[in-house]
């Protein structure tokens, strides 16, 4: 009889038996249990969070049962008698009936992973009932794959960590079984990795006795861990190759108790040979600081304190006060170096370079400054971090003002050297002048021959005035002005100077292209850059030679002329070649000629910075220049400068016919100290119709205006004048009661210069001398109108 049916009975009747006429009330109690039965059971199955459905053999719902556990789930309809493919689980009905009849037969059937909503996962598994029947259940296990996806990445991510580093690592657990290593520590013992993890710990022992010096200092200590399973250790392995290995073992801890332990090797080798090396340096370092004169410093960065050797003591002159930190030394810097000099060691320090060098002016003990060559070797920690600089301070204050005195005497010399010919020529300018003016003064001259006269006086004035700007270049007093100019002009004006430069025992040879060579560039620093070449060109002749300058246009493809021509670019050019037959320069010094102060030259004959200054002025007019040489065979000074596309018209004074004088009727204010220039000024505007007052001071200049009233058009002024007041001094006192007042600042000296006294840089506000009639009256009548 069925256990339910049995106890039923026996709670009904106690005797075990159903009396005659009872069976109703048995028939009652046995429908009572199985409905207990069934509330029981749908309880049990409403309580699992997955969904259960009982299918017949032909894939149609049974029965179904909603879990608790997925909202999505109870939100869909499934009816008894619906199929799988009717129902919202259509899109896997094939999978599910393949499963089905699988488990039916007997036969396991795999999981089936679907996704239904939006990105939930789900899982169904099939397990038989009765025959023709089974239950599918279905669970939603996004939250397990999502935490299988992170276990995984998490993995992952220690292993690349692992394998990052450069230390061997291996995990172990109490059983001595290999749980986890990296890539590093299989390379450093030499196991293949695929191997590694089925070996136990008596393997890698039998590993390590045949690479170590000492196999069984390493094996005692691994016995004496596996005693103390909380014990921590580090020790120092030698291998068989030279190698030094530093070991260190933690145990792994979980939950308070050891469940393994975790050994780390480090390769030291190339940290002990470089400490080893620098041991060795440190006394080679003490014994260099015995035998030099200069002053040996080591600074550690870190806590900031300076030991300085014997050599200090000559430099600052009192050993007592020298100090032992780095804030004394930055407040002996002189003020102006102190910013330069500090900024310099931050930036080294930040660029992680390892030599600094600075000049700088010092403190000494009395109060005054000597001039120092620091050079600084940069030692950084294993960390990256500033630690230590160790240098040598030599005092260059006699050889600083040495190399002054040698400059100012290569100037005198090359000023002396022109003054000869700059001599000659105004004298030549002079007899021209002169002569002319006295034909004028004599009467009877036709119309035809004064105004002959007249015209080489212009003539010989302007040719003056434009030595005179060359000797303005030549002192770096010119301003730098580009503007379309004629590269053979230059090189044909040049040439005479040149000649009583270089002297007689050289000969010059120029040829210039035929037409213009037309270049965008300053007059001044062509000849300088001239000159230059020039200047080199002689040195390298002191028993003389041959000079050729030659000037022509080239037009370049970059990609066709590399080889001849590393640094071109495509396009027209014009090229300056300078050419001597002198001693030439040698391979290894070819390299170095245009680094400031290199010269090969002996003391006091060479400073080192023409060819330097050559090479910045070719630079900045978009240029280039190679050089070609051999010992005793002599240089040559290729020079390429971007030619312009319009050929335009050369910069040289063309005689203009007679014209009418450009004036007006306003009034002009003239300050001006040098009498001749003045009345001339003061003649010429009165004749153009100008009302005119000229005065020799600002102060007189001031006077005059205050009686005017402010009522004066233009002001015209000097810039350095007697009697304290300036320029710029005086068009500001005026400006206070005339804002609006237009003035022109006048002056022999460059634009360049007046800035440098204060004066406005505007072009269209400052006249120049030489002044020319024409320019003059123009530039003054646009001033008025402006």
């Amino acid at each position: 009889m069925h256990a339910r049916l049995q106890s039923q009975l026996e709670a009904c009747f106690p005797q075990g038996t159903v009396p005659t006429g009872r069976w109703d009330d048995f028939l009652a109690a046995i429908n009572a249990s199985y409905f207990n039965a069934d509330a029981e059971r749908t309880a049990l199955l409403q309580a699992i969070p997955d969904l259960l459905i009982r299918l017949d053999a032909n894939g149609r719902i049974l029965a179904v049962t909603f879990g608790t556990g997925d909202d999505y789930l109870r939100q869909q309809t499934l009816l008894p008698g619906q199929r799988i493919e009717e129902s919202f689980l259509r899109d896997v009905a094939a999978e599910f009936t393949k499963a089905l009849q699988q488990v039916l037969e007997g036969r396991p059937a795999d999981p089936q992973e679907f996704n239904l909503g939006s990105v939930a996962i789900y899982e169904a598994r099939f397990f038989p009932i009765k025959e023709g029947e089974a239950f599918a259940v279905i669970r939603n296990i996004s939250a397990r794959r999502g935490a299988e996806e992170r276990l995984r990445e998490t993995s992952s991510l220690q292993q690349s960590i692992l394998d990052s580093t450069t230390d061997g690592i291996l995990v172990m657990n109490l059983a001595g079984q290999v749980v986890s290593f990296n890539r590093r520590f299989a390379q450093m013992w030499g196991l293949r990795e695929e191997k590694l993890a089925a070996k136990s710990e008596s393997d890698l022992l039998e590993v390590v006795q045949s690479m170590l010096t000492n196999p069984a200092a390493f094996i005692d200590r691994v016995r004496e861990l596996q005693t103390d399973l909380t014990a921590e250790s580090c020790d120092l392995l030698r291998f068989l190759d030279g190698r030094i290995v530093e070991r260190y073992s933690a145990p792994q801890i979980m939950d308070g108790l050891p469940i393994g332990r975790v050994w780390i090797f480090r390769d030291i080798t190339e940290r002990l040979m470089a400490e080893e090396a620098l041991r060795a340096e440190e006394e080679r370092f003490r014994l260099v600081t015995q035998a030099t004169r200069d002053a040996i410093y080591d600074w550690n960065m870190e806590s900031g304190t300076i030991w300085r050797s014997e050599g200090f003591i000559p430099i600052y002159g009192d050993a007592e006060t020298i100090g032992t930190d780095n804030t004394w030394w930055e407040q002996q810097l002189h003020p102006d170096d102190r910013h330069r000099v500090s900024q310099s060691l931050a930036e080294a320090l930040v660029r992680r370079e390892q030599i600094w060098a600075q000049q700088y002016r010092f403190r000494r003990a009395d109060k005054t400054y000597a001039t120092l060559s620091d050079r600084g070797y940069l030692i950084y920690n294993e960390n990256g971090q500033p630690h230590r600089m160790v240098g040598a301070i030599a005092d260059i204050s006699e050889s600083k003002k040495l190399e002054a005195q040698y400059l100012q005497s290569q100037k005198m010399e090359a000023v002396g050297q022109l003054a000869g010919g700059v001599a000659h020529d105004f004298n030549n300018l002079l007899t021209v002048i002169i002569g002319n003016l006295s034909l004028l003064q004599l009467e009877g001259g036709s119309a035809t021959d004064q105004a002959a006269a007249t015209a080489e006086c212009l003539k010989a004035a302007k040719r003056a005035a434009n030595l005179t700007r060359q000797l303005l270049t030549f002192s770096r007093r010119e301003k730098v002005m580009l503007k379309p100019i004629d590269l053979n002009e230059i090189v044909s004006e040049m040439t005479k100077m040149v000649q009583r430069l270089v002297g007689e025992h050289i000969q010059i040879q120029a040829s210039v292209s035929p037409g213009n060579l037309m270049v965008r560039a300053d007059a001044g620093m062509l000849e300088q850059l001239v000159m230059n070449l020039v200047v080199n060109a002689r040195d390298a002749m002191p028993r003389g030679g041959r000079l050729q300058i030659q000037t022509e246009a080239v037009t370049l493809d970059a990609k066709v002329n590399h080889d001849l021509h590393p640094q071109a670019r495509s396009g027209s050019f014009v090229h300056l070649k300078v050419s001597d037959n002198g001693t030439g320069i040698s391979p290894e010094n070819l390299k170095h000629i245009f680094e400031p102060f290199f010269t090969t030259k002996e003391s006091g004959k060479g400073t080192g910075l023409g060819l330097a200054t050559v090479f910045g002025i070719v630079r900045q007019h978009d240029g280039w220049i190679e050089v070609e040489s051999e010992l005793n065979q002599g240089t040559t000074m290729h020079v390429y400068l971007p030619r312009l596309a319009e050929a335009g018209t050369a910069l040289v004074a063309v005689p203009k016919a007679s014209q009418p004088l450009v004036g007006g009727a306003e009034s002009i204010l003239i300050a001006e100290d040098d009498e001749q220039v003045r009345l001339w000024m003061q003649h010429v505007l009165q004749r153009a119709g100008y009302k005119v007052h000229a005065v020799g001071t600002g102060q007189a200049a001031i006077e005059y205006f205050n009686r005017k009233q402010g009522k004066v058009d233009l002001l015209i002024t000097d810039m350095i004048m007697p009697g304290g007041i300036t320029g710029r001094d005086l068009k500001q006192m005026l400006s206070v009661s005339r804002p609006d007042l237009k003035y022109l600042y006048c002056s022999g000296y460059t634009e360049e210069q007046l800035m440098a006294s204060g004066a406005e840089g505007d072009e269209a506000l400052f006249l120049e001398k030489p002044l020319e009639l024409d320019a003059f009256l123009q530039r003054i009548r646009e001033r008025l109108d402006g």
